[in-house]
């Protein structure tokens, strides 16, 4: 094994608080495109327009085309290696906290329980006239009819929870996302260019706190110069080296009754 993914295997085998940070990357392994590669979706969507939530209530057509193509074909995606490999580190109690960036829900259907969702998620949306749920199911099945997805009970505009530009974060999330990089003595950072804030921040208050900071990506990041280990590989080599040490019975894990304390 590379002696640089041996250095993190043995980071979070001893660590008591692995705290890790998602980004679209993660989920390009799973037919997921990302947003700002050469052919990711804002070479094909307006970058300015698509999650901008003032030209979503002056336009939602344009959103909902993008989310029609885009979004909603995301129950029949299936988690990769990477997904499996932080359910895995959470059921053995090495990972304490998932924060994501990503709004596709993989991470819950790998099994991931314990996670933020900085930025929202597609599984159900809300009326924005009279607040009801709305299940992505039912928005999917709306958009399928018409140009955009409204209420059966009053007509209003759905939209789907997850934070657009121009609107605020969910403040317990960021406070739940601070704490937790706060207290990460291993933090990690999976498929991520840290571009987008406050996400960025994290690795930086994690390193502060006095945590291992690892970044593994194929791209420059915006923290590269403050971690510890940056790892230029694909991401999917990097999972699927974890994968296999820590689902090995072979492999010896110490005290591990005591990780889930």
């Amino acid at each position: 094994m590379d002696n640089r993914i041996w250095e993190v295997v043995r980071r979070i085998e001893e660590s008591q608080a692995l705290v890790v940070l998602t980004g679209a990357g993660v989920s390009t392994d799973s037919g997921i495109s990302d947003f700002r590669s050469p052919d990711g979706l804002y070479s094909r969507w307006d970058r300015n327009l698509v999650f901008n939530i003032d030209y979503f209530h002056q336009d939602p057509t344009y959103f909902y085309r993008f989310a029609k193509e885009e979004l909603y074909r995301f129950d029949s995606i299936e988690p990769n290696v990477t997904h499996r490999l932080l359910a895995l580190l959470e059921s053995e109690g090495y990972l304490k906290m998932l924060i994501t960036q990503n709004i596709d829900g993989l991470h819950q259907k790998a099994g991931t329980r314990a996670i933020i969702e900085l930025h929202g998620g597609v599984s159900q949306g809300h009326c924005q006239k009279c607040g009801k749920a709305v299940p992505a199911v039912r928005i999917k099945e709306a958009i399928a009819r018409a140009p955009v997805a409204r209420c059966d009970d009053c007509g209003g505009l759905v939209k789907p929870d997850v934070i657009f530009f121009g609107e605020a974060l969910d403040t317990s999330n960021m406070e739940n996302a601070f704490y937790w990089s706060r207290k990460a003595d291993v933090f990690l950072v999976l498929g991520s260019s840290l571009q987008v804030y406050p996400a960025g921040y994290l690795p930086e208050v994690a390193k502060r706190s006095g945590a291992y900071l690892a970044i593994v990506d194929q791209q420059d990041t915006a923290q590269d110069d403050i971690a510890d280990r940056k790892l230029v590989m694909p991401l999917r080599d990097f999972s699927e080296a974890l994968y296999g040490v820590f689902s090995s019975p072979d492999y010896p894990k110490t005290d591990r009754g005591d990780r889930f304390k």
